[in-house]
């Protein structure tokens, strides 16, 4: 993101892009993300366009799911906590844009335990946003620990067992939480 665009994202200029995002087909709406360039964080920089297409495709119109890691297990890089705390409402506007975009019928806000101002900023957020949202969310909390916030710990922590990395294929995409596809 250019840095002149973030002063004006967390002023508040992003308030109508939830509704603009709903407002148009769902193809345009991942169109417009791919051409953003805006890419995943986990290491590989995958294109978050190929993960939005490739949950919509695997749900088939069938139940989905979204999980949003703002994990944060390395101490000395907050970055999911620092972007909550400081917006929390665009973060959880473009977390509501993305499951639109995949059809999820839940979203799962998942947090270090040790994460209290970013949870207290995205309860505020979730709160004043409430029916916009169209989506119900559910904060979770991991276990604490560095593992807590693999992807796939994760999903296994949101269905009450242990946060242990499981091997893939099959990706979260295709099976993720109960087995159903995920955006994570």
């Amino acid at each position: 993101m250019p840095a002149s665009t973030a002063p004006r994202l967390l002023e508040g200029e992003a308030r109508g892009a939830l509704q603009r995002a709903r407002s148009i087909a769902i193809d345009e709406l991942i169109e417009i993300i791919e051409r953003s360039g805006l890419r995943g964080r986990g290491g590989a920089g995958y294109p978050f366009a190929e993960k939005l297409r490739a949950v919509r495709r695997n749900a088939q119109g069938g139940e989905a799911y979204l999980v949003a890691n703002g994990y944060d297990a390395d101490p000395g890089s907050p970055l999911a906590r620092t972007l909550l705390t400081r917006n929390g409402a665009n973060v959880v506007r473009g977390v509501a844009i993305a499951a639109h975009a995949v059809g999820a019928t839940q979203i799962y806000l998942y947090l270090h335990p040790e994460a209290i101002e970013a949870r207290a900023a995205a309860e505020r957020a979730i709160g004043e946003m409430g029916a916009e949202l169209g989506v119900p969310i559910e904060i979770a909390l991991g276990p604490g620990g560095f593992m807590g916030g693999e992807e796939s710990a994760l999903l296994a922590v949101l269905e009450s067992r242990r946060a242990m990395a499981r091997q893939r294929p099959p990706y979260p995409a295709a099976q993720g939480l109960r087995l159903r596809p995920t955006l994570v």
